[in-house]
């Protein structure tokens, strides 16, 4: 069974295309940067439809 990630590197491009960061992402999120960090590192699933709803990008998408 393939294992499913956060595509990191997608959602970091996508805030560099919008010129914004983690801690505006943070924000948006109601959260600390460094929950948002944390999220990131660890593959945190959950996060991906919170954070494709921000980005305005399917959270299908930010899966690999």
């Amino acid at each position: 069974m393939k294992k499913i990630y956060l595509n990191r590197k997608k959602i970091k491009d996508e805030l560099n295309r919008l010129g914004k960061n983690q801690t505006w992402l943070a924000d948006k999120l109601n959260m600390t940067r460094q929950n948002i960090s944390y999220m990131l590192t660890h593959n945190s699933l959950r996060a991906a439809e919170r954070i494709g709803d921000v980005l305005g990008i399917e959270p299908k998408d930010l899966l690999k």
